[in-house]
């Protein structure tokens, strides 16, 4: 099953860290975005937080939920949503967990 995951892309884990998130989780496929269409009907790099096709599991970091808002995809390559991280969970059903790399 798809997960999607709102990181802080400064600090996302290489690809043998594993997620800690609570759960056997598997990293984000690092596949340039295909498929992404197909499971969320949004393209890759314009995919929103919230109101996919289908419902996918989506973890929020740690560092981003702390945040007041932040920047996500709006639906569109060329569209940003300004959202709150704690509407993301509300609205969502995300899930907030450690998943970047320590400082």
């Amino acid at each position: 099953m798809p997960t999607r995951a709102h990181l802080q892309v400064d600090r996302v884990p290489g690809r043998r860290r594993p997620l800690r998130a609570g759960d056997r989780l598997r990293p984000p496929a690092r596949g340039g975005g295909q498929g992404a269409g197909a499971v969320t009907g949004y393209p890759a790099g314009g995919t929103p937080p919230v109101g996919h096709r289908e419902p996918i599991p989506v973890i929020v970091d740690v560092h981003v939920a702390a945040q007041e808002w932040g920047w996500a995809g709006g639906g569109r390559l060329e569209r940003l949503l300004k959202i709150a991280p704690a509407d993301i969970v509300r609205i969502g059903g995300a899930r907030v967990a450690e998943v970047t790399a320590s400082s």
